[in-house]
């Protein structure tokens, strides 16, 4: 048989999103593994089956009702856990249900494989329980969760319901396959988080615009003066002024006082000397005031005492100023973070875009558009039956796991050159693909009937 590899585009780990980060197994167990044996009891539509399945393309046929999505269900549930198990596992009218499966290595000579792992699960009313023992008995060393979750993962997709969805669904496949859905959960997120901001901002733009629309821009002042301040002006320019009236009165009484002593120098000449040494020093003294006095000018203090009857007016001129530069303030602000938030938002669909784009595919072509999924450019819904097949197998098997099982429920919509396009597709792959179809059993594997294995299988 040929054991080819997957043609998928190899992934390196460091590009790898997280649901197609690979899990490596223990050392010890190299794989791939197929189910060679299934023994179930009681389990949902299932009364009791054994059989040994073939390790390539195992078929369950009957007809509707007759239990043989029970048969894939019991296999799904020895390999999965948490949410995938079913809700109600035993069948009505029993108290317990049981589900035994037997992993071999897969083998390309013919040969039987070799028992590898034995998987058991059991239901009772009160709960289930799970051990997986190794092919002499002895239990694994790993929590059987953890060892299913290294072996088989998250079992993939049903290759063939893949091919029927429609491109939405497709779309959302391959996004869980990829990864790319908690990515996008991410996203949305962030995106939700700058919409609030947005939005937060646009508010208090508006908060803010009507603000700033309610102050009327009068002209005025810019700041408020004090009526104190105004006062000790008017004072000090009044005491400046008086005292320039009493240098001025002092410069004028020193005149006075000089023609006095002129006069009394010619009246009388004897006392000329003396009243000369006076006049000499009181010239002295003039030499020494009058520049800087006869520079000196008084302050007008009309202005001051207009300005006291406008301070008030002039005052509520300020405060209105200055509580419309604060809200035009507000408001270039609230503008700024709304222009900041589109930005963001903006960039944020931005790496979405481009994140869904050069996320790793599991095979070759595969891309996202909008609201499906492409190959080769072309929605998917549009490529041939077969290769939309050949690329649902390799979603199926996308996390590379060593248990190598796939499960469709849509067997009936193949015929029998589907049906050997399949087998052929599980042999490349190097996987067993069980397939549920509804008929007599013509197609060989096991057939059931009212919950009970009649062909291919024992009761």
């Amino acid at each position: 048989m040929n054991t080819a590899k997957s043609p998928s585009k190899p992934v390196t780990p460091s590009m790898r999103p997280e649901s197609l980060e690979r899990t490596d197994p223990p050392t010890s167990v190299p794989g791939p593994f197929v189910v060679t044996c299934l023994d179930v009891h009681n389990f949902k539509g299932v009364t009791a089956v054994k059989w040994e399945p073939d390790g390539e393309l195992a078929v369950v046929s009957g007809n509707n009702g007759a239990g043989k999505s029970s048969v894939l269900d019991a296999i799904m549930s020895c390999l999965t856990s948490g949410a995938r198990l079913p809700e109600m596992p035993i069948k009505r009218g029993y108290k317990k249900a049981t589900c035994c499966i037997t992993l071999g290595r897969r083998v390309v000579d013919g040969s039987d494989p070799e028992a590898a792992f034995k998987i058991e699960r059991a239901w009772t009313p009160s709960g289930g329980t799970i051990k997986i023992t190794n092919a002499d008995g002895t239990p694994i060393k790993e929590r059987p969760t953890d060892w299913l979750a290294m072996m088989f993962g998250a079992g993939g997709c049903d290759p063939l319901a893949f091919a029927q969805a429609a491109p939405a669904e497709q779309r959302a496949t391959l996004m869980r396959v990829t990864g790319m859905d908690k990515a996008a959960v991410a996203f949305d997120a962030e995106r939700n988080d700058a919409l609030a901001a947005q939005r937060n901002a646009k508010a208090a733009a508006t908060v803010h615009a009507a603000s700033l629309a309610a102050l009327p821009d009068t002209p005025g002042p810019d700041a408020e003066r004090s009526m104190a301040g105004v006062l000790a002006s008017l004072q000090e320019a009044t005491a400046k002024n008086e005292a320039n009236d009493a240098a001025r009165k002092w410069l004028a009484a020193k005149r006075l006082q000089e023609q006095s002593i002129i006069a009394d120098i010619l009246a009388l000449e004897e006392r000329i000397a003396t009243f000369r040494k006076n006049a000499e020093e009181v010239k002295k003294e003039i030499a020494g005031h009058e520049p800087t006095i006869l520079q000196m000018r008084d302050i007008d203090l009309e202005p001051i005492r207009a300005s006291i009857s406008t301070i008030e007016a002039d005052n509520a001129k300020a405060r209105n100023r200055a509580a419309r530069n604060a809200a035009k303030a507000r408001l270039d602000e609230a503008e700024a973070a709304l222009v900041a938030a589109a930005r963001k938002i903006e960039d944020i669909d931005a790496k979405r875009r481009v994140a869904i784009e050069e996320a790793p595919m599991p095979f070759p072509g595969l891309a996202f558009s909008d609201d499906a999924v492409t190959f080769d450019r072309v929605p998917l819904g549009q490529v041939n039956t077969a290769m939309q097949m050949r690329i649902g197998v390799a979603l199926a098997l996308a996390e590379q796991k060593p248990i190598r099982v796939i499960f469709t429920r849509y067997g009936s919509l193949l015929d029998d050159a589907g049906m050997k396009a399949l087998r052929d597709l599980a042999v490349e792959h190097g996987a067993q693909v069980f397939v549920e179809r509804v008929s007599n059993g013509e197609d060989g594997g096991l057939v059931i009937t009212d919950g009970v294995a009649i062909e291919g299988g024992a009761a």
